[in-house]
């Protein structure tokens, strides 16, 4: 197959408008795999620290401090922060930390409810970044943890079961499992 430099510089200026018109296509297949880690969110932005550590910039929490986060597939690598700051800093496992733009307030509790087909891995650290809070997590088809740390957290949860607002759903499709590296 033979291509003319006329076809090559047409394609290059056809990609180059597309990913000026739609740079959501193009930023979206980012979130897809970072730093060995899977998280892929339709409603959470995903940014990085100081030192390419993956950022989880939560929602802003309810009136009872609640921040619910939903997660299309979520493991974890190379470690992840949740930042629930309001100011910028320095958090324990990325370096430095911008304040997170989505909140008005702290959160006390951090629901990440994840709707993967698969159980989700947690093999790194996972650090709360500001306001120390409760981590819950909820995979129906379960967890595998190996290696995890959790660091800044009042408490972590992980559940089997389906978020409904009240945690009345659960499930024995998944389960929990704990690797010798705890």
């Amino acid at each position: 197959m033979e291509f003319s430099k006329k076809k090559i510089v047409r394609l290059s200026l056809n990609l180059t408008l597309l990913g000026a018109l739609f740079p959501c296509v193009l930023f979206s297949a980012d979130l897809r795999q970072r730093n060995g880690n899977v998280i892929v969110s339709r409603t959470t932005d995903l940014t990085q620290s100081s030192n390419k550590t993956d950022v989880i910039n939560i929602k802003n929490p309810n009136q009872n401090g609640v921040s619910h986060n939903q997660f299309d597939e979520f493991s974890v690598q190379d470690g992840v922060i949740f930042n629930n700051s309001l100011k910028d800093g320095n958090s324990q496992i990325g370096g430095w930390v911008g304040k997170n733009p989505n909140l008005k307030q702290n959160a006390n509790t951090i629901i990440n409810e994840i709707s993967s087909k698969q159980a989700s891995n947690i093999n790194g650290a996972v650090e709360v970044f500001g306001k120390s809070a409760n981590l819950i997590f909820t995979n129906e088809n379960g967890f595998s943890v190996n290696g995890a740390a959790f660091l800044n957290t009042k408490g972590v949860t992980l559940s089997t079961g389906k978020f409904n607002g009240d945690f009345t759903e659960v499930t024995s499709n998944g389960r929990v499992a704990i690797g010798e590296k705890g």
